[in-house]
């Protein structure tokens, strides 16, 4: 009998800013009951290019993710997504579900797809376990389309409290990785299968202009 998980609700949010990350996080701060948790200035300071990343706690009763694009060599997916999306646009939703590996082996059984393998690393608490799902749609570059990230805590973690451990350096370095690998690879697949996928645009004369 295979192994059986279940969704536990929202983890976190991420959104994606073109410039002035600080003012943003500060509005979270000031005026969302938030904290700050996590915070990053560089998350690939050796890539071609990179991120600023914020982990922001409000309430201790949700997560927002908050990133702004770090262009040297090359454009950052940040920036890219910002600039088909605008400012403060939803990049991706992390739902936590409370076996991941269970969930992933079902999903790929139903022929849906994700960026790379899960990632996991030590908290406080236990293992942490962490993948990106392929984006919503496929019509779209990795870099532009939103997608899903699904997260695995520990039994037992809590965001509130000095022991919390919500993102890592090492974790947002891979995940970023995850995204720029099929951003280069061009990879058009979307997690719902052809129903938004660029084979599928000819079929249904869908004008994408």
């Amino acid at each position: 009998m295979a192994e059986m998980w279940r969704h536990l609700g929202v983890d976190h949010v991420t959104v994606c800013v073109p410039h002035s990350i600080e003012r943003v996080v500060d509005e979270y701060v000031r005026h969302q009951h938030g904290r700050i948790v996590f915070r990053n200035v560089d998350v690939t300071p050796a890539s071609l290019s990179s991120m600023m990343l914020y982990g922001i706690a409000c309430d201790d009763t949700y997560l927002m993710a908050i990133a702004q694009g770090i262009d040297r060599a090359e454009r950052s997916h940040v920036s890219l997504f910002c600039d088909q999306h605008s400012a403060h646009a939803i990049q991706h939703i992390a739902l936590r579900v409370s076996n991941l590996e269970a969930y992933v082996a079902e999903m790929q059984s139903q022929g849906k797809k994700f960026l790379g393998d899960i990632h996991t690393r030590k908290d406080p608490f236990g293992d942490v376990r962490q993948i990106f799902a392929t984006p919503f749609d496929g019509f779209l570059s990795v870099s532009q389309a939103p997608f899903y990230e699904f997260v695995e805590r520990p039994v037992g973690w809590q965001l509130s409290g000095d022991l919390v451990e919500v993102f890592s350096d090492k974790f947002a370095a891979e995940l970023a990785d995850d995204i720029e690998r099929a951003r280069k690879n061009e990879l058009h697949e979307s997690f719902f299968g052809d129903m938004f996928c660029i084979e599928e645009a000819g079929k249904h004369s869908i004008d994408r202009r």
